[in-house]
């Protein structure tokens, strides 16, 4: 049976987690709840700390998107606050982006659902850089052929792979790798199968 809303929610959570690895900023409301002191007293951030700072957003960040979206009410049977009281103390004790992923798809395969991947910032495939007529740009990072790549765009390139065309993604040596290809999909009639990896695509 498919669920179109679980198919859905993560591409937002997944999003989130992306632009958090990258220097997500703070909602304003928070910022401005924090405005005063900070203004008062500057008190400078250690790059480890801010780091663990960022990872911990992007855990509270997957686990609300999943608690306000998922399609069953019920989380499958499971509690997903005391998932939360579970996991947080173990999110505060890892040491890198790697080891976060690793931990938010442990939390994820609780409720046993297939669609529900991490997708490391590295393992998205990039796609030409487009002016508005969709000729290719000049940029400062190029793929093989020496086209411009489009690296803002590698977010919405990967909910269009995960909900999209017809396929399962997971990652594997830090590749994304096609695991399921859906029958009549477009991904089917463009040829692709399982195990193929997915480097680059078009925007």
């Amino acid at each position: 049976m498919k669920y179109p809303t679980a198919r859905k929610t993560f591409p937002v959570a997944l999003l989130c987690l992306s632009l958090l690895l990258h220097g997500f900023m703070r909602p304003a409301a928070l910022q401005a709840q924090q405005g005063i002191a900070s203004a008062a007293i500057p008190q400078p951030i250690s790059p480890a700390s801010s780091e663990a700072a960022k990872r911990q957003e992007a855990f509270e960040i997957v686990w609300t998107t999943v608690k306000q979206q998922f399609y069953d009410p019920s989380f499958g049977g499971v509690d997903w606050d005391k998932v939360r009281a579970r996991y947080a103390p173990r999110v505060a004790a890892t040491g890198s982006d790697e080891d976060l992923h690793l931990l938010l798809q442990e939390m994820l395969n609780e409720l046993h659902q297939s669609h529900f991947i991490i997708i490391p910032p590295d393992a998205i495939p990039k796609f030409p850089l487009m002016d508005s007529d969709g000729n290719p740009l000049e940029g400062k990072e190029t793929g093989e052929d020496g086209d411009a790549l489009d690296l803002s765009g590698n977010y919405k390139l990967t909910e269009q792979l995960t909900t999209g065309i017809g396929i399962d993604l997971r990652v594997l040596d830090g590749a994304a790798v096609v695991t399921r290809v859906e029958p009549g999909s477009s991904a089917a009639r463009a040829g692709l199968r399982p195990g193929y990896i997915i480097k680059r695509a078009d925007g």
